[in-house]
Order: structure tokens, then C-alpha cells, then sequence
């Protein structure tokens, strides 16, 4: 089966077993992703490949907002982020509530589209804003095994121009099965690093989408949260630093220029273990030992601080990880 070869109906058995080798080797690569965004835009292109068609736009359910929300790529490094309410005019909204699948030939025909309901629309805007035309679709909810909605998957245009059939719905059924596995986990999965950042958006230095934008760019680009505040969201230092004293419940204790270094406590602990630990001892006297940090929830997990330095007490010191580096540097030379 070749890389664009559409799913046809009748198949031969040959033919359907290619198709579940193809289907179960995407599905290995859906497991895989560390988020949603990373399915939405690294996996389009292979999804799209499977079915023979243009594009897909795969939702998934934002219960806060009561909405749709998916990431279309429009080139190498840049997408735009769709929301649809899901009680609003449009096919995935449609498709989300009923908990039903539609095979359209042209979702620009009123006719059609109220053949299969009279509550059918197309919602063009979505078109409009990515600058495309879609024709054909195939669109299919996405349900847990506990039936829970999570999102729903739209295949656009079949490479051939003529409309998704019986094989190509079957084959997304599967794959939507897949889909919903991955999505439950992902969507359940925590986001901790977020919540240290959340004074943030309560104190209304960013908003509560461009932390969680910042978060999901973070990962996907395997860089520090931190950083990508700092570059693409003009977050001062301060105020990270403050988010994360109000987090920890630790004062916040800023990069300072100069600043008595310890000599005795660094003796007991080299720079690549500080570094790996993200803590430092800063000071020390018969009441405890001052530590900085930049997670002092978990800096003294297996009492690794308690072994090295036996004081009665450790009190904490949060810092932001750039901070974290220049005192590093400033103390080990």
C-alpha cells in the first residue's frame, strides 16, 4: 500500500491487513506522545497519510469552557489555535454531543447536511481562518470506554476528491479507540509544573491560557518553563520569584551580586551535585541551615540535606532556575 493510498471499500484481506499493520504502528506512535498538542500537530501528517486525505483537525473537549479546542499547523513551526463551542453551529460540536459519526460529500450543501440532521451546520469561519476549503469530511467522536466524551477527530478532503466511504469510517473507529486511551491519559495527567506558576494568572500578570500555552511549549520544545515566561512572555524574574514563594510558602531570595560565601558548607557538597540537586547551602548557625532552592518541596527527599549537614533545623530559600545558575556559578567560581 503506498504512503497516500486511500482506504477503499471493498478491501482485500491483504489490503485490511496492511491497513492494521499501518494503524497499529501510528497507534505505538500515539502512545508515545508526551500531550495532546504533540498528537494534534506531529501526527496529522501520518494520520492524514493512513486515511488518504488532505488534513484532519482532531478536538479535544475543554470542560471549563464548555468548548473544542485544537492546533492546526499552518507551516514548519508556527499553528493556530482553534476554539468551537460545542453547543455552537458547527459539525464537531454536532458530532461531540450526539456522540455520533457523519461522512459528508460536500459540508458546503445545506441539503446534505439536513438530510443527515436538521441541527447539522458547517461552521465556515474555521475555513476562513485557516485560509482553506474543505469538501469532504469524515468526522467521528472520541469516547472513553466509561463513555466520556474527550474529543472528537475530523478527516478532510480524500486525496482523490471523491467522498470517505464505508472502509474509511470503519478504520477510524479504530483509531479513535486508540485516540480515547491516549487522550483519558494525557488529559488526567497533571500539570504541577503549572501550579507552581499560578499566583501568576491570580495576581493577573499573564493569563490562565498563556500559562498553559507557555507549559505546553515548554515540553514540547524540551525547555525550561522558566525561560520560555521569561522570552516569549516578558515575565520579570520578580515575578516568578514571588509565584514561587507563594507556591513553596518560602520567602524568595533573588540573585544578589554580592553575597559571603560559605566556604565550610560548600566544602561538603561539590558544584555537580548542587547543580543536579537544584539546592544550595547558603548559611548556617546553631538554630539551622539556610538552604536555597528551587523546589523545596522535594530538595530533602531520602533526608539527602539531613546526611550531609546534621543541623537541628533547614530553612528554605525559593529562587527561580536562571538565579539558581548565577548564584552557582557566583559561589563554585
Amino acid at each position: 500500500m503506498s504512503e497516500l493510498e486511500t482506504v477503499a471499500a471493498p478491501l482485500t484481506t491483504e489490503q485490511q491487513l496492511a491497513f492494521a499493520n499501518r494503524l497499529q504502528a501510528l497507534s505505538n506512535r500515539i502512545h508515545a506522545t508526551a500531550d495532546l498538542d504533540e498528537i494534534m500537530l506531529d501526527l496529522s501528517q501520518a494520520i492524514c497519510a493512513l486515511f488518504g486525505c488532505e488534513r484532519l483537525t482532531l478536538y479535544a473537549v475543554h470542560r471549563e469552557r464548555n468548548a473544542l479546542y485544537s492546533k492546526v499547523k499552518l507551516g514548519i513551526n508556527s499553528s493556530k489555535d482553534l476554539v468551537l463551542p460545542l453547543d455552537g453551529p458547527s459539525i464537531a460540536a454536532f458530532v461531540a454531543t450526539q456522540r455520533r459519526g457523519v461522512r459528508i460529500a460536500d459540508v458546503y450543501d445545506t441539503a446534505e447536511l439536513a438530510a443527515i440532521s436538521p441541527e447539522l451546520h458547517f461552521f465556515d469561519k474555521v475555513d476562513q481562518a485557516i485560509a482553506y476549503r474543505t469538501r469532504q469530511m469524515l468526522a467521528a467522536p472520541i469516547v472513553s470506554e466509561a463513555g466520556q466524551l474527550l474529543g472528537v477527530i475530523q478527516l478532510l478532503n480524500r486525496i482523490d476528491g471523491q467522498p470517505f466511504d464505508a472502509a474509511a469510517e470503519a478504520g477510524l473507529q479504530q483509531l479513535c479507540a486508540t485516540m480515547a486511551v491516549a487522550f483519558a491519559q494525557r488529559i488526567h495527567r497533571p500539570l504541577a509544573v503549572c501550579s507552581k506558576y499560578q499566583s501568576l494568572v491570580v495576581d493577573a500578570v499573564i493569563s490562565e491560557a498563556e500559562l498553559e500555552l507557555a507549559a505546553r511549549w515548554a515540553r514540547r520544545k524540551g525547555l525550561d518553563i522558566e525561560q520560555v515566561l521569561v522570552d516569549e512572555y516578558q515575565v520579570s524574574l520578580a515575578a516568578i520569584g514571588l509565584a514561587l514563594s507563594k507556591a513553596f510558602r518560602v520567602p524568595y531570595e533573588p540573585f544578589q551580586g554580592h553575597r559571603d560565601r560559605p566556604a565550610k558548607l560548600l566544602a561538603r557538597l561539590d558544584r555537580a551535585q548542587a547543580q543536579q540537586q537544584q539546592w544550595l547551602p547558603l548559611h548556617a548557625d546553631k538554630v539551622g541551615l539556610t538552604v536555597l532552592s528551587t523546589d523545596p518541596e522535594h530538595a530533602n527527599d531520602g533526608n539527602r540535606i539531613g546526611d550531609l549537614f546534621p543541623y537541628p533545623g533547614i530553612f528554605y530559600r525559593v529562587t527561580t532556575q536562571q538565579e539558581f545558575r548565577q548564584t552557582l556559578a557566583q559561589l563554585y567560581g
